[in-house]
Order: C-alpha cells, then sequence, then structure tokens
C-alpha cells in the first residue's frame, strides 16, 4: 500500500493546476465565442439568394416602369446597398 501525503493549507494555497471556477468561468467565454462564431458563419447561402431575389425584384420593377413609360429604364446595382 502507498502512502497517503496530505498538504499543508500553506502548501494548498501554491499548488499547481486551475479551480474549479477558474475552468468554469474560461468554459462560459469559450461558449459565448463558439456562439458568436456560428452566428456569424450561419448559413451564407441565405444571404446571397437574398441578395438575387432583391435584384429580381428590381430588375421586375425597372422593366414594369419602362412598359408603362414606353422608354427606356436604368436599373444601377450599386455594391454594399443589401
Amino acid at each position: 500500500m502507498q502512502p497517503t501525503y496530505y498538504l499543508s493549507s500553506a502548501e494548498k494555497k501554491y499548488a499547481p493546476g486551475f479551480t474549479l471556477v477558474e475552468l468554469s468561468v474560461v468554459m462560459v467565454i469559450v461558449c459565448i465565442l463558439a456562439t458568436g462564431a456560428v452566428y456569424m458563419f450561419s448559413n451564407p447561402t441565405a444571404k446571397v439568394k437574398s441578395a438575387a431575389f432583391c435584384m429580381l425584384a428590381d430588375l421586375n420593377l425597372a422593366r414594369s416602369e419602362a412598359v408603362n413609360r414606353n422608354q427606356d429604364v436604368l436599373v444601377d446595382f450599386t455594391f454594399g446597398t443589401h
């Protein structure tokens, strides 16, 4: 049988390692950062589809205006607006 060693209170104060509170705080921070990363990078195709539908709506509106006015209509797509 191996002998059991007990640390004195002074030795416990400077024992290497992490406390449960420190580990819990780190886990909470990691979870918050992971949630933010998932939110930022989630479903980029939905953004592309949304932009495509906006462009389609703009083109349909331009076609309708051109027919109503009986003249050419210019559609100007500015980057960064959608």
